[in-house]
């Protein structure tokens, strides 16, 4: 089941190592035993190619060699994990960068300002589009935020007022509107 190596080490100290056997009696076929365990070498980050070799972490075990592991919406692109539909360096696949002027969307490169980025009339805040003529929290531009009891209008905060509550102002004394008593 074990292989055993015996060998004079440092210091005259004798040293014994112990190799699992390539093959076991009793791991099902593709699988071998490691440390007493049948493993697929292939798959397994504690054993991956060879009995004892453990993958670092945050790598993953991929027919026997160690791979950076990446969330579901990204991949690798050489040592690091991109998503390409938005990273302007590798945009649409690793190594394909978009200009200084242009941004990633959806894997393909676009000029700055292009039609796509909002409808008329909206802002990409946040990178959302939003209406700044009536967004409290992006008025008449992107984070700027109305105060309490504001509301947006036009693109420009303004006091919330309920129809009972608008606001007054004194008429002139010419308009020739007289109070009755």
């Amino acid at each position: 089941m074990f292989d055993r190596v015996l060998f004079a080490g440092a210091a005259g100290l004798l040293c014994l190592v112990i190799f699992a056997a390539p093959a076991a009696a009793g791991c099902p076929d593709g699988q071998t035993t490691c440390s007493g365990q049948c493993v697929d070498l292939t798959s397994d980050a504690d054993d991956c190619g060879a009995c004892g070799h453990k993958c670092p972490r945050a790598h993953e075990c991929r027919n026997g060699a160690c791979r950076l592991a990446c969330p579901d919406v990204q991949f690798v692109c050489g040592n690091i994990c991109v998503t390409p539909t938005v990273d302007p360096r590798h945009c649409g696949g690793c190594g394909i960068a978009c200009a200084d002027n242009e941004y990633c969307s959806r894997g393909q490169c676009k000029p700055i300002g292009a039609a796509d980025a909002c409808p008329a009339g909206q802002a990409k805040c946040g990178g959302k589009c939003r209406d700044v003529q009536v967004d409290e929290a992006h008025c008449g531009a992107c984070g700027k935020r109305c105060g309490a009891g504001e509301i947006c209008q036009g693109g420009k905060c303004r006091a919330n007022c309920a129809p009972a509550e608008l606001p007054t102002k004194k008429l002139p004394s010419r308009t020739g509107i007289q109070r009755r008593r």
